[in-house]
């Protein structure tokens, strides 16, 4: 509710209680230890004095039975929420990503160009593009949080005073469609070093992204690099490829990353032409891990200079 009018596709389900609710002064009390123990999410909030009246009163909530999550749902699908999300649903895998923008200029202030310790209290930035990837048999390839510059699927640098440019979340220009199953995104970094265009094609067995950057002058980072947020969890080997010869370790070259479970399911990530791929630092958070894997753009770069990257997500069934 507290987003109507600026984020359209906001909103809140519930159900009407069969009898109206009965408030008196012994029915809102301070909370308890252990209510806070339970929900701590309910006091994080500043606007948290309504939400136990609102949820516990006036739309008293229960378990759904039988529930289950989008990407668990037996029937394929492509949902836009506005042009802004877009969620992806096939045989094999389930997609989601973010395409377009409701903030306004002025929270541009609140930009973080730092890198930032791992805590799930944080919201880095918004960043556009995939940031989710899921398939029945193996779960969550890779996932967007915003922990910090190490937890997006995105493409950034690193500069030589240690902060961080990344795409413009404002001057994005975005098509989404729905025929072609195509999404394309276009911006330029943060202090106007390159453009980058992103073209998203979602085939019924494969995610194909096709990456074009442009240099708009001379910039010589620390490191450029596109990122998977890869999650880290047990039972999963995280394997590389050149020239049909695999290691557990990436190498100088690498065609193909794969990631499988204990039962053999998984996802490839297959690059068009070698590219060089390293482990970002191991970043952790409420018994959560994510290995950002970062693909290595270079760290010199010419006004004019054009870099195209190729790769696919495909599915281990």
């Amino acid at each position: 509710m507290l987003l109507k009018g600026v984020l359209p596709e906001a909103a809140v389900w519930h159900r009407k209680p069969d009898e109206p609710a009965v408030v008196d002064d012994k029915s809102l009390t301070e909370p308890t230890d252990a209510a806070l123990d339970k929900y701590p999410q309910w006091f994080n909030y500043p606007f948290d004095p309504w939400t136990s009246y609102y949820y516990g009163y006036e739309y008293p909530s229960e378990s759904l039975q039988d529930g289950c999550f989008p990407a668990e749902e037996n029937d394929t699908f492509w949902r836009s929420f506005n042009d802004e999300f877009v969620a992806v649903k096939t045989k094999g895998y389930y997609a989601f990503s973010y395409t377009d923008k409701s903030m306004h200029e002025w929270q541009r202030n609140a930009i973080c160009k730092k890198e930032v310790e791992a805590t799930r209290n944080n919201s880095w930035n918004a960043v556009h593009g995939i940031q989710l990837v899921w398939s029945p048999e193996y779960g969550t390839l890779m996932a967007s949080t915003g922990w910090n510059a190490h937890t997006y699927a995105m493409t950034a640098a690193l500069l030589q005073d240690d902060t961080y440019t990344f795409p413009d979340y404002w001057k994005l220009k975005s098509e989404v469609n729905e025929e072609t199953r195509t999404i394309e995104l276009e911006n330029p970094f943060l202090n106007g070093e390159a453009t980058i265009r992103r073209t998203i094609i979602f085939h019924e067995d494969e995610i194909k992204v096709e990456l074009h950057i442009n240099q708009l002058k001379d910039w010589t980072p620390k490191e450029c690099f596109e990122q998977f947020p890869i999650i880290d969890k047990p039972n999963c080997t995280f394997q590389f490829e050149f020239n049909g010869v695999w290691s557990q370790e990436p190498t100088q070259s690498c065609t193909t990353f794969k990631a499988t479970n204990d039962k053999g399911a998984g996802f490839l990530i297959v690059f068009e032409e070698p590219v060089r791929l390293n482990w970002g630092t191991l970043q952790e958070a409420y018994e959560y891990a994510i290995k950002p894997l970062k693909l290595e753009l270079g760290n010199d770069f010419k006004q004019g200079q054009a870099i195209k990257l190729t790769y696919t997500i495909k599915p281990i069934r």
